[in-house]
């Protein structure tokens, strides 16, 4: 495996990473393709697979924006390392941490990072949304909403039960929700 690209070589172990601690049908696709490359650049899966009897650790990088993906980043170490053995220091007035890695772990912990912050921000955008929903349910703030227009003509029986899953989830986050009763004029008698 030493005589290929570095490229292939990444390509390879993070495919044999997959592979090895991936789950459930993940793992199984890993395994089929890793089978695939490694007949294709005459590699034998032995020779991915095997780790050196005693990796070297390096420190590795991993920048963040919000304190929420600090935080998403350390579930990540301690999903794919040792938690007996984590050394990270942080940069004073950066967002940046380092942590003592193998390269195996670092490729995946990257890969991971990179993926649920993705999917991290795609349900916020979500939740932002059914939360104003929420919001006004919980505390009777009612009036047209932007999808109440879309509602105005018959429903398919798919359309209906769809609104009703969405408002099943609505009333599920307001019920999580503090009570609060506002009494008009309150303000005004201080």
């Amino acid at each position: 495996m030493k005589n290929l690209p570095i490229h292939i070589q990444d390509k390879l172990t993070k495919i044999a990473a997959l592979a090895t601690s991936g789950v459930d049908g993940e793992k199984d696709s890993a395994m089929q393709l890793l089978e695939k490359l490694c007949a294709k650049y005459y590699v034998s899966i032995e020779d991915v697979l095997s780790k050196p009897e005693e990796e070297e650790l390096s420190w590795y990088e991993f920048r963040y924006h919000l304190d929420i993906q600090r935080d998403l980043l350390f579930q990540l170490i301690y999903k794919y390392k040792d938690v007996s053995n984590i050394s990270y220091r942080s940069k004073n007035g950066t967002k940046l941490l380092e942590f003592k890695l193998t390269k195996f772990q670092y490729i995946i912990i990257s890969e991971a990072y990179i993926y649920f912050s993705k999917l991290m921000k795609d349900e916020f955008k979500k939740i932002k949304v059914d939360f104003l929903a929420a919001f006004c349910y919980k505390h009777e703030l009612y009036g047209p909403t932007p999808c109440s227009e879309k509602r105005l003509g018959e429903e398919t029986d798919e359309v209906k039960r769809a609104r009703e899953l969405e408002e099943r989830r609505i009333r599920a986050m307001a019920s999580g929700l503090a009570d609060s009763n506002f009494i008009p004029g309150r303000l005004l008698e201080n």
